[in-house]
């Protein structure tokens, strides 16, 4: 899995736009990028830790890409946004070049109070 950029992630500091890291979690496997500082639309460059081998232990597993914006050691990153890859939907020696939107809830499910 490769992460080659951002576009449009929400401004969640007040004096400058988004530190953005992506972290990519499979059953008990993680990753994290390098950060990209002050930028609302992050591109990785080429030799930034951007990308990971993540082994698959069964066919319904599922990918998790979470983005934040990193304050620092010791500080809470701001949740940016989420997206989840499930493994069953790809198909074996393929390779996929996607766009995949960010859903900005951190939980599966959302109620909606009526």
């Amino acid at each position: 899995i490769e992460v080659l950029q951002c576009v449009g992630l929400p401004k969640l500091d007040l004096l400058s736009d988004t530190d953005a890291v992506c972290y990519i979690v499979c059953g008990s496997h993680a990753f994290c990028t390098d950060v990209i500082d002050d930028r609302n639309s992050p591109i990785w460059p080429h030799k930034s830790r951007k990308g990971c081998i993540i082994p698959i232990n069964h066919a319904y597993a599922q990918i998790f890409v979470g983005v934040f914006d990193d304050d620092g050691e010791n500080k809470d990153d701001e949740f940016a946004g989420r997206v989840v890859i499930d493994v069953s939907r790809l198909r074996p020696g393929c390779e996929y070049d996607v766009v995949l939107p960010l859903r900005r809830s951190s939980s599966v499910y959302v109620r909606i109070p009526r």
